[in-house]
């Protein structure tokens, strides 16, 4: 017999602090696992200015950059993957304090 997978509810509700920026409390099943977490952006300048480039430009424009394009396609897979693994962890609290990629806060 096949294993079946359990359905979880995680719920991100984003608030705006007049003093820091964003916010997010984010549940579980109905159950808090954090209040008032600092949303971080994840991407430094860098980052958004290769993606925008991926997004804008590659798809449309510049299909001959394929090595750049798949650097730019790898980072964002490495960043999907460790969003999996959060939500597949059974230890969010621990996970959520830990959650960055090349040193940066994700």
């Amino acid at each position: 017999m096949e294993g079946t997978l359990a359905k979880a509810r995680l719920q991100i509700l984003a608030k705006a602090s007049t003093s820091s920026g964003w916010t997010v409390d984010i549940s579980l099943d109905g159950t808090p696992l954090a209040d008032n977490l600092p949303l971080l952006d994840p991407f430094d300048e860098m980052d958004e200015a290769e993606y925008r480039w991926y997004l804008e430009k590659y798809l449309s424009k510049s299909p001959f950059e394929i090595s750049r394009a798949d650097d730019v396609v790898e980072t964002l897979v490495l960043r999907k993957e460790l969003v999996r693994s959060i939500a597949a962890s059974t230890d969010h609290h621990n996970c959520l304090s830990n959650f960055n990629l090349g040193g940066k806060a994700f």
